[in-house]
């Protein structure tokens, strides 16, 4: 996160090292990937899930069936299956929240708690049957963090905000 002036310990941070302790030898957490269409046949740990979710691309019906399972883990298994979850996001979380305080370096801190807060409130309440699940938990990500630079000012660097009633909208 280059170009950030932010401190040691964020929330995403946090995040990250909450997420290397659940996925640790000897037993990390693991995530039962046969019944996902396009994965691998086989668990895997979740930190492998999230490099193979880096390094590969899938369809959007492999990642809705993906991000069901991990949001119903998330909603009915427990504290380590949300900190599991979000391990998972954290690449485009740190992603979203780099690129929204590029201009607001100053407000780092304070978007990635937000952009960490808008995931988590979507992970615990979007409608896991409708269609882009994925997309739809990046979005409130993203309008959470965008949300603290209009707040505290204007959200530059090629990034265009509208602001409707309480909604932030990236045109």
């Amino acid at each position: 996160m280059t170009g950030r002036t932010r401190s040691a310990v964020t929330a995403l941070t946090t995040a990250e090292s909450a997420f290397a302790l659940l996925t640790c030898e000897p037993a990390p957490l693991a995530f039962d990937a046969r019944p996902v269409p396009g994965l691998p046949d086989a668990t895997l740990p979740l930190d492998e899930l999230r490099t193979l979710l880096r390094c590969e691309r899938f369809d959007s019906d492999t990642t809705d069936v993906l991000w069901r399972q991990l949001a119903q883990h998330a909603r009915e298994w427990g504290p380590a299956w949300v900190v599991g979850a979000i391990g998972v996001a954290l690449p485009a979380l740190t992603h979203l929240a780099a690129k929204i305080s590029r201009s607001q370096a100053r407000y780092a801190d304070d978007v990635d708690s937000e952009v960490l807060t808008g995931f988590l409130q979507a992970l615990r309440t979007a409608d896991l049957a409708a269609p882009r699940l994925w997309l739809r938990l990046c979005w409130a990500a993203w309008r959470a963090g965008a949300a603290v630079a209009v707040i505290r000012g204007d959200l530059s660097g090629g990034v265009r905000v509208a602001v409707r009633r309480d909604a932030v909208v990236a045109a």
